[in-house]
């Protein structure tokens, strides 16, 4: 980073011009994907088809891309084994492709943020104007984006009591998002060749895509925002003002994909899409604030209106002639889809607040606001919020005197508000109708069912807090209690099929989230020379669904959900089977677990499942229910939660003369991720490549593997969903380091150079886990809604480690 600043000028107008520049980079480790090369690949493949023809009794659909289905055919009997196969391995299986494919498509990221700005004034004016740029290459090669944005504020006295002000700042972002290619990478069989023999892409087949291709496929977006305010402010009195404000917001995206053909027969695809969002806000403000001896009093009332509008076209095709030249829209032959429409909502709201201190020590705050929002029904748009305030600064009293060298300051202070969510789309209280043709005949028909009893989502939140420093506040902190209980909570939810849809937004219930913050700073040393701080904070949250609508009995439960809610259960809890800790030694344990059948005297057909044939190396899942049979609805229950026990950080800042070194750490104990990148591929991988904990699975190395058997189809089902995936997600990280040096300011008296001043940056340097995936805290999924809270772990993108290094110049 380098910045200059320059001044000069006349007395009352003294501008300043700033230059600020940074350089850093983005660094991600290749081994966070573990998956396995080319020679892992072969014997795992080989011996997974092996296992899955002998469970099937038969080549599979997966089989027949690797073995030769004319040779199996001939040993014309049913009893064979796997030595009988083991040789059947067609010329084309596989290949002796050894490229790296990581290394060969991505880099560390160089990232640079320039500024430039200048500010001044005079006693009646000020102004302020900068223009930045920020350059940010991704770490897949070809990815970037690209930021252009600048500022002005100025703020002028027309008067002694009226003052103007205007705020404007505006942006354009380009960027090239190649975030699809880590799953191309990692998913890229490591024995397929990058290139053939005569130099071209090798296009490969239907099912692997070769990243080369991926790496030309276009995912463009252009952006451009606008954002001002002017505002005009009357001193009606030295007691009384007011104030209005117009403020006007600006948004459009531009999409534009092209996906070309990845291998012979193969099809090119494109869309292109514009979305335009604007709002438009007039706040009015009349605040009245005065100091009557031992009596501090403001109070304001305001209105405001607002109104927000959206608008979108969308078009896509196909077939296009090339995937390098004409690919343009209208160069598709298949037009398979335009769209577009427009939005509107608007909200009027009025408020008031009220806050009175006396003695400065005894404090309250009211608050009431009212809000009308055009998205709700008409006879549930408005929705009223109160609050209120009160704190005592203990401190200040006359008998707390004796212990000011001890106790130098104490505040208790309690709060309860009702605020309001209109969390649902612009008209969802009503039912959409959509257009469609028939016979070639234009016609419409309803597209979604409405719902105009939806309401306010409502948030009524209840704090308590102690504020504390003690030793002239070399030790200070905070601790602090709360409760969020969110009523007529907002989201979508099943309805009857006789209604012709599926779902509906409703206001189903009510959640609550209740914990206990804390936090404390100790200087260890405060001089002039050498200050020392050291700093913890802990929080603990619990969520809580506190009730129903009155009809549904519970959120969730069904055979293909890892939640299941119910009236007084822990959000964020996860709902499946229990896994025996071990697997099926052989296939006769597993005719000995299913239940008996008296109408045939035979074994029934299926202990855990019946779309597939159970046998050894598959998970054992626990009779929970003691039915003799697993099922969804008798041998599920809660295996745990995503929630922490307790979340936070700590760290220390020193700074000696011209040193400052500062750490900051995060910390999470106690929750649990659910691994759906390990999981999911037990249930197949297909033909692609897959984490190297395959390696330790029963399909190689048979008892006392680690791993369930695992094979291209996906034999077992094992995949389900058990605590097996299921791990600790606890961890420490150092989040963040700085260290920058200041030279004297002394050494510069003489010079036009004022300061020299250089720095180091570094993000997510090392994390202290046992959690097996790529990241215990990233890569999340809130399974849409926060009702069944976070804890799935899709290893989208490992964590990246950032460093910058910086050098400030002063120049007056």
């Amino acid at each position: 980073m380098v910045i200059v600043t320059t001044k000069s000028g006349q007395e009352g107008m003294k501008p300043t011009i700033e230059f600020s520049g940074r350089v850093g980079w983005q660094k991600i480790d290749s081994d966070a994907f573990k998956s396995m090369n080319a020679e892992e690949y072969i014997s795992f493949s080989k011996r997974a088809n092996l296992v899955e023809a002998f469970r099937n009794g038969g080549l599979t659909y997966f089989n027949k891309k690797y073995m030769d289905a004319d040779r199996f055919n001939l040993l014309n009997t049913s009893e064979w084994d796997m030595s009988d196969i083991a040789d059947m391995w067609l010329p084309n299986a596989y290949y002796d492709g050894h490229d790296n494919y990581w290394d060969a498509m991505t880099q560390d990221a160089l990232a640079q943020d320039y500024n430039v700005s200048i500010r001044g004034g005079s006693k009646t004016t000020s102004y302020y104007a900068s223009v930045n740029f920020k350059d940010q290459d991704g770490i897949v090669k070809g990815s970037s984006s690209r930021y252009f944005g600048a500022r002005f504020n100025f703020e002028a006295k027309a008067s002694e009591q009226v003052k103007f002000g205007l705020n404007m700042d505006a942006s354009t972002r380009r960027a090239t998002n190649k975030d699809n290619m880590i799953n191309k990478i990692i998913g890229m069989r490591p024995d397929y060749p990058m290139y053939n023999e005569d130099g071209e892409i090798n296009t490969i087949d239907f099912y692997t895509k070769n990243p080369l291709i991926e790496l030309l496929d276009k995912n463009d977006s252009d952006s451009k925002n606008f954002n001002g305010n002017a505002f005009i402010e009357y001193d009606i009195f030295p007691f009384l003002k007011f104030r209005s404000t117009l403020t006007a917001t600006y948004s459009n995206i531009n999409s534009d994909l092209f996906t070309r053909r990845s291998y012979d027969g193969g099809n090119n695809s494109g869309s292109q899409r514009d979305t335009q969002n604007s709002v438009i806000m007039w706040d009015n403000l009349l605040t009245f604030y005065k100091t009557m001896g031992i009596h501090d009093l403001t109070a304001m009332i305001g209105q405001s209106l607002e109104r927000q509008s959206s608008q979108f076209l969308y078009a896509a095709g196909s077939n296009y002639p090339d995937d390098d030249i004409l690919t343009n829209l209208g160069s598709a032959a298949t037009r398979s889809s335009i769209n577009s429409n427009k939005y509107n909502s608007s909200m009027v709201s009025a408020f008031g607040r009220v806050q009175y201190k006396l003695l400065n020590r005894y404090l309250l705050t009211a608050t009431f606001r009212a809000d009308g929002s055009s998205r709700f029904g008409k006879d549930q748009r408005w929705g009223y919020f109160p609050s209120g305030a009160i704190g005592w600064i203990i401190s200040n009293e006359d008998f707390m005197s004796p212990l000011r060298n001890v106790l130098s300051y104490a505040k208790i202070r309690a709060s309860y508000g009702k605020t309001g969510s209109q969390n649902l789309g612009y008209y969802d209280y009503t039912s959409y109708i959509t257009s469609n043709s028939y016979d070639g005949q234009p016609g419409a028909y309803p597209s979604s069912l409405g719902n105009n009893l939806l309401q306010w989502e409502s948030q009524n939140q209840t704090d308590i807090g102690l504020d504390y420093g003690f030793l002239d506040d070399r030790i200070r902190g905070s601790f602090g209690w709360y409760r969020k209980y969110v009523d007529n909570l907002i989201t979508s939810r099943p309805v009857p099929t006789s209604s012709a849809f599926s779902s509906t937004n409703q206001n189903v219930g009510a959640i609550s989230n209740t914990g206990v913050e804390f936090d404390v700073t100790v200087s260890i040393f405060r001089d002039r020379d050498l200050t020392w701080d050291i700093n913890f904070n802990a929080a603990h949250n619990k969520g809580k669904l506190e009730k129903l609508n009155g009809v549904t009995k519970f959120l969730g439960g069904t055979a293909n959900d890892r939640f299941k809610l119910e009236e007084g259960g822990e959000l964020g809890t996860f709902y499946g089977y229990v896994d025996a800790g071990r697997f099926y030694e052989n296939d006769e344990e597993v005719w000995a677990l299913k239940p008996f059948d008296p109408t045939t005297g035979r074994p029934a057909n299926f202990y855990r499942a019946s779309s597939f044939t159970e046998g050894a190396g598959d998970i054992y899942i626990v009779d929970l229910d003691g039915d003799g049979k697993i099922t969804a609805d008798g041998d599920r229950k809660i295996l745990g939660s995503a929630n922490p026990k307790v979340f936070g950080g700590f760290g220390s800042t020193l700074i000696w003369k011209g040193l400052m070194f500062n750490m900051t750490f995060t910390y999470s104990l106690g929750g649990k991720r659910f691994w759906d990148g390990e999981a999911s591929k037990f249930g197949g991988v297909n033909v692609y490549n897959a984490p190297n904990l395959v390696l330790d699975s029963w399909t190689m190395k048979g008892p006392g593997a680690t791993y369930p058997i695992i094979t291209h189809y996906g034999v077992g089902q094992n995949s389900v969903f058990t605590n097996r995936w299921l791990h600790d997600a606890s961890y420490m990280r150092l989040s963040a380091l700085n260290l920058s040096y200041r030279l004297p300011q002394k050494w510069f008296s003489k010079y036009l150079i004022k300061g020299i001043e250089a720095t180091f940056q570094a993000t997510n340097l090392f994390t202290i886990t046992k959690y097996p995936g790529m990241d215990p805290q990233g890569n999340f999924s809130t399974s849409g809604s926060a009702l069944y809270g976070t804890g799935t772990d899709y290893s989208t993108y490992p964590a990246a480690k950032t460093f910058n290094f910086g050098l400030k110049l002063t120049i007056d």
